[in-house]
């Protein structure tokens, strides 16, 4: 064995666990996080339990291998992710399992556990205040085989001490590290304005996030509504996509805003906007 492939032997294996891989913020993460990581030291692996999707494919466009286990069907608990983990984690002798968000926290737990994996990480993204208490129930139990959980606000890490019961002391504050080199001299207001049919004159505002309640576009509408009897110039870009798209357009709507709310969907042009 020559020196090179010794080099790349004594590497740290590191398996990413994700549910599934959206375009959004988490995701936008772990791209950044795969190509940041020295690769003299580390050996990234990405898994996601569903399908590899966009995001999947533009990691491995850019050189890093993606698992997908194509299960995740459905929203029953599935004990062949388990075992498919457990065998992955196995095969490519994996040293860190890096879990994420709900589902890829629960069943990359599971699995690492089982197979006695060196060091264990689950990261929190969210705030989930207004969850049933068994999923409460299932991170308190699941964290006993955590090494280290990540939170990526200080509100998270409360929401989980608070309602997952969770040791503050296991908890680090993570915040998402973005790459400020991708916004550097591609905005141009006009263009943008150009883009989507606003008037110079109008006071223009962006919310870059995926349509879900814990983002808080409402509160945002409610604020916009505030505004229009004093300050009817104002445009609200909502970019994104997610589950509560077709709520949020019947609500702004409803509150009379329909023609100050651009919903723009999922873009990829996020730097130029």
């Amino acid at each position: 064995m020559n020196d090179e492939n010794q080099a790349a032997d004594k590497r740290v294996k590191v398996l990413y666990v994700f549910a599934a891989l959206p375009v959004g913020g988490a995701e936008e993460v772990l791209i950044t996080e795969v190509e940041g990581l020295d690769k003299t030291r580390f050996d990234p692996l990405v898994c996601v339990l569903s399908e590899k999707g966009p995001v999947g494919e533009g990691i491995e466009r850019r050189g890093f291998p993606v698992a997908a286990l194509h299960r995740m069907k459905h929203h029953r608990f599935d004990s062949r992710i388990v075992r498919d983990l457990y065998r992955l984690i196995k095969t490519e002798k994996v040293d860190v399992v890096h879990t994420h968000l709900y589902d890829g926290n629960k069943y990359g737990r599971l699995a690492a556990g089982l197979a006695r994996v060196p060091v264990l990480i689950s990261h929190y993204h969210n705030v989930y205040a207004g969850r049933r208490i068994k999923y409460h129930l299932i991170n308190r139990v699941l964290s006993t085989l955590n090494d280290r959980i990540l939170a990526v606000s200080q509100a998270v890490k409360e929401s989980v001490v608070r309602y997952d019961r969770i040791s503050p002391g296991k908890i680090e504050v993570l915040y998402n590290g973005i790459d400020p080199s991708k916004f550097k001299g591609n905005f141009k207001e006009s263009r943008v304005r150009q883009k989507f049919g606003v008037k110079p004159e109008d006071f223009l505002v962006g919310i870059v996030a995926r349509l879900e309640e814990q983002k808080g576009h409402i509160y945002l509408f409610k604020a916009l509504r505030q505004l229009m009897p004093d300050f009817s110039q104002i445009k609200v870009l909502v970019v994104g996509d997610g589950t509560l798209r077709s709520a949020l357009e019947s609500r702004a709507m409803e509150m009379g805003l329909s023609e100050q709310v651009l919903f723009a969907g999922t873009r990829k042009d996020i730097p130029e906007i």
